[in-house]
């Protein structure tokens, strides 16, 4: 139950859950049995500035249902790094394929960076989100943040599905030093960059744009038509109902949105680096 409020240092108004804590934090953390002050106090900030505190233009994520979820992968604690922990979707932390829980498959290895393969290289996740079901076709979008990804020439995805060769989500190593970013059979093609925090959003059914670290970067004018019918995987693609092109990178948070408009992607992005600097992982 909120029961008070705090003033966050831009005067926006936010609530809390009467200990300190913004609700959506305090859920997340009670779901996830994050223990750690450090973790539970990057949790909080996270949720305040999805509400708009600390950030640029100061959008408020949840007010506005912009965000479908949201995987941030909070460690327990400073030593216990937890597959449970980041199986949870930090806006609905409930345990349902409703709420988006992620179910994983072939125990991929969580760190303090975010979630890995296994050394099989055939783990993945299944977030039971299926865009075809939950999205507008001309306003969806992803951000993600990848760490200790290897660039050769190959094909794998951080996260993707595929409906009868339509597909959903970045494909990397399409060749060696360019990374593709797909949305329907509609690509934008960019220089290998083995860390950044990405953000692809389609604001139109002719208009797919990219941003790299809060900062827009490209754009695709062609029409998409249609969207893959399948539930999202992470570390690999969801081909048809089959996980396919695992990936080697580790994903250090990953998140689903409606199409943002520039102002918006700055303020998400600056959201996930207050709560990836009070993490000490940024």
């Amino acid at each position: 139950m909120i029961s008070a409020t705090t003033i966050s240092p831009l005067n926006r108004r936010i609530v809390d859950d009467g200990g300190g804590f913004d609700p959506i934090a305090s859920a997340f953390i009670a779901a996830a049995g994050i223990t750690g002050a450090t973790q539970q106090a990057a949790c909080n900030i996270l949720a305040l500035a999805l509400r708009g505190s600390g950030t640029t233009n100061g959008t408020n994520f949840i007010s506005g249902n912009l965000l479908y979820y949201f995987y941030s992968n909070t460690p327990i604690d400073d030593s216990t790094f937890s597959l449970n922990s980041c199986k949870f979707n930090f806006l609905n932390p409930l345990d349902t394929d409703a709420a988006f829980r992620i179910t994983w498959a072939n125990d991929p290895i969580a760190t303090v960076n975010g979630v890995s393969q296994n050394g099989s290289v055939n783990a993945y996740g299944n977030t039971h989100f299926n865009e075809n079901n939950e999205t507008v076709l001309g306003s969806v979008g992803y951000s993600w943040g990848l760490k200790n990804f290897v660039n050769v020439s190959n094909n794998d995805y951080a996260f993707g599905a595929s409906t009868s060769g339509d597909l959903l989500g970045p494909r990397y190593r399409e060749t060696t030093n360019y990374i593709r970013y797909y949305h329907g059979n509609v690509y934008v093609q960019q220089s290998f960059d083995a860390i950044s925090r990405n953000s692809l959003n389609r604001v139109a059914t002719n208009n797919l744009l990219l941003y790299r670290n809060g900062s827009y970067i490209a754009n695709n004018i062609n029409i998409v038509s249609q969207k893959a019918n399948e539930s999202m995987y992470l570390l690999s693609r969801n081909s048809l109902g089959s996980p396919t092109s695992f990936t080697n990178a580790t994903i250090q948070y990953m998140v689903s949105h409606k199409g943002l408009n520039a102002d918006q992607v700055k303020d998400l992005d600056d959201a996930i680096v207050l709560y990836l600097t009070a993490l000490g992982t940024l």
